[in-house]
């Protein structure tokens, strides 16, 4: 399966320059369906303002793991907005194909840019093999969580460790709740069957820089298809992480596998 890691915005043309308010949609086709999975979609009313300190889209997706086995379709179509809708300018309006270029069974991160119209797209994704989909939900089970409290949640793999699935990052911004649910912007990543899943949090009560972050980690083994439970202690709250396991694709298809190199 690809892990969606990061979709960047760099290579301004055009006179454009940064901060830049952009909306409009980011999605994969793959080979189950090929519908959209759409992984970013802001309207012109709630648009994404990037800066050069950060040019990152807030990412929402997958909304479930996306299948690698053919290629996949990168799906763009973002504009900038200006003070009048008319004005508004096409940023970016591409459909590539995105293969990968791993040879050998073992899970690995690369990178791919795509220049289209007044921008260059820059992809950070990983190719997880014998993987599993993991839908991953946190919930506060002991004390409150603080309106000022800073920082993000995340998700990584034992063969990819340094690169890590943003789940939630709040910045400046207040955590959002359902109740004692905290509503986590992505919650779909892939995991290797028989390796292990990091869920981690990352706070601190405010921006000073004397205020010491405090970070938890939550370890888990896949398991082919149930729930795996963990829990993420801050100090203020204790968390509890689900983890939903879906089939492994190995186990599914009764395949083995042999590579010649």
């Amino acid at each position: 399966t690809l892990q969606i890691f990061s979709v960047k915005v760099t290579g301004l043309s055009g006179g454009l320059k940064f901060p830049l308010d952009v909306y409009g949609m980011v999605a994969i086709r793959d080979n189950l369906d090929h519908n959209r999975n759409i992984i970013f979609h802001r309207k012109r009313d709630n648009c994404q303002t990037l800066t050069q300190e950060d040019l990152s889209l807030v990412l929402t997706g997958p909304v479930r793991a996306v299948d690698l086995l053919d290629p996949v379709i990168f799906e763009v179509e973002l504009k900038v907005k200006s003070n009048i809708e008319s004005q508004d300018r096409v940023l970016s309006l591409l459909a590539p194909p995105l293969d990968s270029p791993a040879l050998i069974p073992d899970s690995c991160m690369f990178k791919k840019c795509y220049t289209s119209k007044l921008s260059t797209m820059e992809l950070t994704v990983g190719h997880i093999f014998y993987s599993l989909e993991a839908t991953i939900s946190v919930k506060v089970i002991e004390g409150s969580w603080l309106e000022d409290s800073h920082g993000q949640f995340t998700a990584s793999t034992d063969s990819i460790e340094d690169e890590k699935v943003v789940l939630l990052g709040f910045g400046d911004g207040k955590v959002p709740l359902d109740g004692d649910n905290i509503l986590l912007s992505r919650s779909v990543v892939s995991a290797e069957y028989e390796e292990h899943l990091i869920v981690s949090v990352n706070t601190r009560q405010s921006k000073k820089a004397e205020d010491e972050a405090v970070e938890e980690h939550a370890v888990f083994t896949p398991l082919n298809m149930g729930r795996s439970y963990g829990e993420l202690n801050v100090g203020f709250c204790k968390m509890q992480v689900t983890v939903a396991w879906s089939e492994a694709l190995l186990l599914r298809s009764g395949m083995t596998m042999e590579v010649s190199l």
